[in-house]
C-alpha cells in the first residue's frame, strides 16, 4: 500500500542520498590505511550505494522498533499492526542508531577486504576500520538532517507529530479522531513536525559549513558527532511540547537519550582532539630534533654532493 507518508519520506531520503553521492564524486574522500597520503584508497560511489542499502534497512528496522517499544502495550494487544509502517510510527533515535550500526557493519566488511588486498603492506586493521567508518559516516550524516527535514512533512499528511494544544497563529488543526484522549475538545496544536523540520535544516547548514571549510578532512568523525549533538539538542528543545512522551523515572526517554548522546559525543571529540594534538606535537618535536642533528653533524659525516 502506497501512502503520501511513505512517498514524502522516500523523497527525502532520495534527495539527500543523491546530494551526498554528488559530493563523493566531486571530492573522492580518502581514508587512512598507510602513512603516505597519496597511496590511500578512496571511497567510491559504488561503496557509498552499497553502504546506503545497509543504512536504509537497519535505520528502518531501528526506527520502527523504537516506536513499537514506545507503544509496547498497544502493540502487545495488536501485534498485526507492527507491520503497518505506511500508517506512520517511526522513532528517529531508533533510526539514527540503526543507521550508524549499518555504517559500522559495512565499514567492518569493507576494511577486512582492504586488509586482504594490501596484506603485503601490513595495514593496521583497527585503524583501517575506524578511518573508513568515520570518513563514510561524515558524508552520510551530512545528508541525514536534510532527509529528516523533508521526511517530517510526512507526519503532517498523517496528522501526527503534533504537540500540546496552542492558539498561536501557526497552530495546526487536528481532526477529532486523531486527537489524544483528554484533549478531544482542543482543535489546534503545536506543529512539532514543522519545528523539527526547520531545526534540521539549520543543523544541515551547520554541518555543510564545517564540510565546506575542510573541518571533516582534518578531523574524521567530526560531522558524525556534531550531527549527534545537534539532533539531540533539537530533541531536548522540543521534548517539553510532546504529548504523553515515553518516560523512564518520570523523565522523557528521548531527553535521557539526548543527554547521554551529547555527553558521550562531546567527550569523544575532546579525547580525540587531545590525542591528535599530542601526535602533532610529537611529530613537530621529532622534525625539530632531526633538523638540529643535521646542523650539528661534523662535515666528514655528511654526504658529499655529487
Amino acid at each position: 500500500m502506497v501512502s503520501i507518508y511513505g512517498i514524502v519520506i522516500t523523497t527525502g531520503v532520495l534527495i539527500s542520498t543523491l546530494f551526498v553521492e554528488h559530493l563523493i564524486k566531486k571530492y573522492q574522500p580518502k581514508f587512512s590505511v598507510f602513512k603516505a597520503e597519496k597511496s590511500n584508497p578512496i571511497i567510491s560511489t559504488d561503496d557509498f550505494w552499497n553502504a546506503i542499502l545497509w543504512v536504509s534497512f537497519l535505520a528502518f528496522i531501528g526506527a520502527r522498533l523504537y516506536h513499537v517499544i514506545d507503544y509496547l502495550e498497544y502493540y502487545a494487544l495488536n501485534p498485526q499492526e507492527i507491520i503497518k509502517t505506511w500508517e506512520g510510527g517511526m522513532g528517529i533515535f531508533g533510526g539514527v542508531f540503526g543507521g550508524i550500526f549499518g555504517i559500522f557493519i559495512f565499514s567492518f566488511l569493507k576494511s577486512k577486504s582492504f586488509i586482504k588486498k594490501y596484506k603485503g603492506k601490513k595495514p593496521n586493521g583497527v585503524k583501517t576500520l575506524f578511518s573508513y567508518f568515520y570518513t563514510l559516516a561524515d558524508y552520510i550524516v551530512l545528508g541525514a538532517p536534510l532527509a529528516q527535514a523533508i521526511g517530517r512533512w510526512g507526519n503532517y499528511f498523517n496528522n501526527e507529530l503534533f504537540g500540546k494544544p496552542t492558539n498561536l497563529p501557526w497552530a495546526i488543526t487536528i481532526p477529532f479522531d486523531k486527537r489524544p484522549e483528554g484533549l478531544k475538545l482542543y482543535e489546534t496544536f503545536h506543529p512539532l513536525f514543522l519545528y523539527e523540520s526547520i531545526l534540521n535544516l539549520i543543523l544541515f547548514g551547520v554541518l555543510f559549513l564545517f564540510f565546506s571549510r575542510k573541518k571533516a578532512v582534518s578531523f574524521p568523525g567530526l560531522l558524525l558527532f556534531t550531527y549527534l549533538i545537534g539532533y539531540s539538542l533539537i530533541r531536548l528543545i522540543l521534548e517539553p511540547l510532546h504529548i504523553n512522551p515515553w518516560t523512564a523515572y518520570s523523565i522523557p526517554t528521548a531527553s535521557l537519550i539526548s543527554i547521554s548522546i551529547i555527553l558521550t559525543s562531546a567527550l569523544i571529540i575532546v579525547f580525540r582532539l587531545k590525542r591528535q594534538k599530542n601526535k602533532t606535537q610529537k611529530r613537530l618535536l621529532s622534525l625539530d630534533n632531526n633538523r638540529k642533528n643535521k646542523r650539528g653533524m661534523p662535515r666528514f659525516f655528511k654526504k658529499k654532493s655529487k
